[in-house]
């Protein structure tokens, strides 16, 4: 039972989760039966290691039915299964003390069933109140006032509600700008992809609706979810500089009120422009990217609802920091938030980004050593790890330990059945662009001059007519040295 889908479950758990969940169990309004109770405690009694010969189905068997003989696997599977359906209750009721708003869905439905139509606009006034407060603008906010004043509605249909507030006006005004917000939203990931994935949508419909709110802007002027959101896809469709900055405006205007989860998602997609800009050759972009992430970093928008950070995003500031030589500003950050990445990853991303920064510095000693301290925790830390050392020999001119990075790199590329040939392909072709760069630096004083420039001028074209290439920056920056020098 070890591997067992529960015992997996309850693994995932923190020690708080774990306590309130033995709490739960044990609450009589839940009508668990005592069998329920009992075996869940005896499996958070085994948090969080939940050794094997503790969790065996015939010791569990006896612990249930100490007088029942013989054993009978039946009767522990059925046990497992109603302790599961109650861990499943359990995740749903958190779930729902989170979601204020749900809540007052729920009591209010309640009144209405009632026939309590005083209760039910008391309930109503406050769910309203939640919609006004900071950093509440969203589109299941908007859905669920709908669902609300659909119960409203219902109670003024009946006639047990006084005429007075027009609930059904309100209910398709709330319905209406959940639809556009949506729409809106799912149109601007639909045209993300598209360049990223090349896939192609069929958006007919939602350009209709976007030249209708180009035409007319204000028709929500009170909502600036659909107004960023428009104007986030009409940027996707045609980039610029204005239609950026007009965002960026906005979303400072407006940051109060906007929900987390919704700029997180705004910001994302800025992220994605800037990205597009850089590679598209507007190096002013880069700049852009990292008061971005600053921004980002300040509002704590990055940070998720346990208090940490992804260790992609410590990654992508870091390169980003650094391809602007700010060295200290790196390094305090590294060393800021170092406790911030979940504790699978946080090592390993620490070491590969100080690894960077030392690697910037010209530290190359400093980074190799940092770089043997990785466990390599993610695919891709092994994958960055190997192309920062390949970066590190080239400087340092080893080239023995290069030639041999290098073959075993491209070994390790084609036997990892992880990656996919899109997945593989840009750092396959690193190695290989590189080591023409690795060979033309070493050879710079003693080939002839005209040969010198012809190959150069070959492996430029090369680079150019290459789709995917990792690390595109730091080659093309090698390349560039060769040229001056």
């Amino acid at each position: 039972m070890k591997h067992s889908r529960l015992i997996r479950q309850l693994s995932c758990l923190s020690p708080a989760e774990i306590k309130r969940f033995s709490d739960f169990v044990e609450v009589p309004f839940f009508g668990f039966s005592s069998k329920t109770t009992k075996l869940a405690k005896y499996l958070i009694a085994l948090y969080p290691d939940f050794p094997a010969q503790q969790v065996e189905k015939k010791r569990v068997f006896k612990w249930l039915f100490p007088s029942k003989q013989p054993f009978f696997d039946q009767a522990v599977h059925d046990q497992f299964s109603l302790v599961n359906k109650c861990f499943q209750r359990f995740l749903a009721y958190t779930q729902f003390e989170q979601d204020e708003a749900q809540k007052q869905l729920y009591v209010l439905k309640a009144y209405a069933e009632k026939r309590d139509p005083e209760n039910a606009l008391r309930t109503l006034g406050k769910a309203e109140k939640i919609r006004h407060h900071p950093h509440a603008f969203s589109p299941n906010g908007h859905l669920q006032l709908f669902s609300m004043y659909q119960e409203a509605n219902k109670l003024q249909a009946k006639r047990s509600l006084k005429k007075g507030n027009d609930h059904l006006a309100m209910m398709v005004s709330q319905l209406d700008q959940f639809y556009l917000i949506s729409k809106l939203k799912y149109a601007c990931e639909m045209l993300n992809r598209q360049t990223i994935f090349n896939i192609a949508y069929d958006q007919q419909w939602t350009q209709i609706l976007v030249d209708q709110l180009t035409q007319n802007a204000a028709i929500f002027p009170d909502n600036p979810l659909i107004s960023i959101y428009h104007q986030i896809y009409r940027l996707l469709q045609s980039p610029s500089d204005e239609g950026y900055q007009a965002i960026q405006d906005e979303l400072e205007l407006n940051k109060e009120k906007i929900a987390h989860e919704e700029k997180a998602n705004m910001y994302s997609f800025l992220q994605n422009h800037c990205i597009r800009q850089l590679n598209a050759g507007h190096p002013y972009y880069l700049k852009e990217l990292f008061l971005l992430y600053q921004t980002l970093l300040e509002e704590q928008i990055l940070i998720d609802t346990q208090g940490f950070i992804a260790h992609p995003h410590i990654k992508n500031i870091v390169t980003v920091g650094l391809r602007l030589q700010k060295y200290e500003w790196v390094r305090d950050f590294l060393e800021t938030y170092k406790d911030r990445i979940h504790a699978q990853h946080r090592e390993d991303a620490f070491h590969y980004n100080l690894a960077q920064y030392h690697y910037e510095q010209k530290q190359y000693r400093q980074a190799l050593k940092l770089l043997t301290q990785i466990n390599y925790s993610d695919l891709f830390y092994q994958l960055d790890a190997r192309m920062l050392q390949m970066r590190v020999y080239y400087e340092m001119e080893e080239d023995d330990s290069l030639l041999y990075l290098v073959k075993a790199f491209k070994t390790f590329l084609k036997r990892n059945q992880e990656l996919s040939k899109r997945q593989y392909a840009p750092y396959e072709n690193l190695l290989q662009l590189a080591q023409k760069a690795y060979r033309l630096k070493i050879k710079q004083g003693s080939m002839p001059q005209g040969k010198y420039q012809e190959k150069l001028e070959k492996l430029q074209q090369t680079i150019a007519s290459t789709q995917a290439i990792a690390n595109l920056h730091w080659l093309k920056r090698k390349v560039q040295e060769l040229e001056e020098g």
